[in-house]
């Protein structure tokens, strides 16, 4: 998905959602983890990406990814893998997800900042990932 975002000026952040018409389980099957690939580009104006969710009852968590505002400028694919419990404990329900925000900027500090294009693809949610271990 192609995300365009222009925070220069008065919007102080960029913000898709998917809606769903009947509220999502985020626990159900083992569900720990919502895992991302995310792409920059160098000419981008740096700013901040991040993941939020809403529940049901309108309840909503974000969270900021680790890069801090160099990530829209990374051009290589790159996995952002967020623990959802992370998200729970900003008090939205797993068991009754409703939305899925993904956006650029800063909600706790909108002031301008940054302008570009990002890249978000392959939007999953996980149980226990496996870990491959190498051979000798």
């Amino acid at each position: 998905m192609p995300f365009f975002y222009d925070n220069s000026s008065t919007a102080s952040y960029s913000e898709a959602g998917r809606t769903w018409d009947t509220p999502q389980d985020w626990t159900a099957n083992g569900i720990k983890e919502l895992s991302l690939m995310v792409r920059g580009q160098e000419t981008n104006k740096p700013d901040v990406l991040y993941v939020g969710i809403q529940d049901a009852a309108g309840k909503k968590a974000v969270l900021y990814h680790p890069g801090g505002a160099n990530t829209v400028l990374v051009t290589s694919w790159t996995e952002w893998v967020v623990k959802l419990q992370d998200l729970a404990a900003q008090g939205v329900n797993l068991a009754r997800v409703k939305t899925l925000y993904l956006g650029v900027g800063d909600q706790n500090n909108p002031t301008p900042r940054g302008i570009g294009l990002v890249y978000i693809d392959d939007i999953r949610v996980y149980g226990q990932r496996a870990v491959a271990v190498a051979q000798k």
